[in-house]
């Protein structure tokens, strides 16, 4: 990794992951990438079976810019620290007066950046705040058939212990 790449994740504050290039089953969210990018192929291809290529640029876009139901925010806006604005968007922008086009580039190198930064920042911390209420409510679906147990001084249990001189006993 490049010294450039390494100073600007660090100034961001982030951790680069990395698995095994090639084997998508080591990463659970390209696995589920693949499979909402595989369902949207497969009903492209029942309507244009000769061209389906040509609209894969489009179900990314697509993909990038709609929120994610875990982190309540889009993988567009935590790459680019902005919302994605389609051609429909800036159309209907530009109809309703919200943006007058052609747009302000005025903005210097460094404003940029620092309104990028904080743009980043909130997020991020929008996208844990919405991830860890969901991560509740995934811990509280899987956890509502447990039983609390509650043992006394005293009290007999039982106790496994696992053997490892053989995988099927244990005493």
């Amino acid at each position: 990794v490049s010294n450039l790449t390494q100073e600007f994740v660090h100034r961001l504050g982030s951790s680069p992951r990395f698995s095994v290039p090639g084997y998508a089953a080591s990463n659970g969210l390209v696995e589920r990438y693949n499979k909402v990018l595989k369902n949207a192929l497969h009903h492209v291809i029942r309507t244009e079976s000769r061209n389906w290529d040509k609209y894969i640029p489009y179900l990314l876009f697509a993909y990038r810019e709609v929120p994610n139901c875990t982190t309540g925010v889009s993988p567009f806006k935590l790459m680019y620290g902005r919302e994605a604005r389609g051609p429909l968007n800036v159309l209907k922008s530009s109809w309703c007066g919200e943006i007058s086009l052609p747009l302000n580039m005025k903005k210097s190198a460094v404003d940029y950046l620092q309104e990028l930064k904080i743009n980043f920042e909130i997020a991020a911390k929008q996208a844990s705040i919405i991830a860890a209420g969901k991560q509740k409510t995934y811990a509280d679906y899987f956890n509502r058939r447990t039983k609390s147990k509650e043992f006394s001084i005293g009290e007999q249990v039982y106790l496994l212990i696992p053997d490892s001189s053989n995988k099927l006993y244990a005493r």
